[in-house]
C-alpha cells in the first residue's frame, strides 16, 4: 500500500472557502471509496495538508487529479511511500478545520523542503493521525 502526505496552499477565496471544503469532501470521498483510498485532510486557514494512502493505482490517479486541482498551489510533498497499515482505515476521507498546532507544523515542512528527509515530515504525519484521533475522525 502506499502512502503520500502533502501540503499546499489554499488559493480560494475567504467568501468561497466554505463551499470549496464542503465540495472536495463531497467529491473526495466518493471518488477514495472508488479507489480503495483512505485518507484525512486538514485545512489550516491557508494551507491544506493531506494524508492519503491506498493502492498504487488508486493514488497514482489521486494524485493526478489533485495536483490538476486549481483551488490550490505550490504543492509540496512532505513524506510518500510504501506502509504496512493504514492509518484511517474506514474513511475515505476525514476532514479538520484549522488549527494553531497543525498550521505551525505545516509551516515547518514548508521552510524545510526536504521531503522525507527531515523530522518536520514525521512531525507533521504524526499530529494530523493525533488530531484525527482526538477529534474521532478515524473509524474502525
Amino acid at each position: 500500500m502506499d502512502q503520500w502526505v502533502y501540503v499546499s496552499r489554499c488559493i480560494v477565496s475567504d467568501t468561497d472557502i466554505q463551499n470549496a471544503i464542503d465540495n472536495i469532501i463531497k467529491v473526495g470521498q466518493s471518488r477514495n471509496m472508488d479507489l480503495h483510498v483512505t485518507g484525512a485532510l486538514f485545512f489550516t486557514g491557508t494551507h491544506f495538508a493531506q494524508l492519503l494512502e491506498g493502492p498504487p493505482g488508486g493514488m497514482m490517479a489521486l494524485r493526478s487529479s489533485i495536483l490538476a486541482d486549481p483551488r490550490h498551489k505550490d504543492v509540496l510533498t512532505v513524506l510518500k511511500g510504501r506502509i504496512e497499515q493504514r492509518r484511517f482505515h474506514g474513511w475515505s476521507l476525514a476532514y479538520s478545520g484549522p488549527s494553531l498546532v497543525l498550521s505551525r507544523a505545516v509551516h515547518r515542512c514548508i521552510r524545510e523542503r526536504d521531503p522525507g528527509k527531515d523530522q518536520s515530515a514525521a512531525a507533521l504525519v504524526d499530529l494530523m493521525v493525533e488530531i484525527a484521533a482526538q477529534s474521532g475522525l478515524q473509524g474502525e
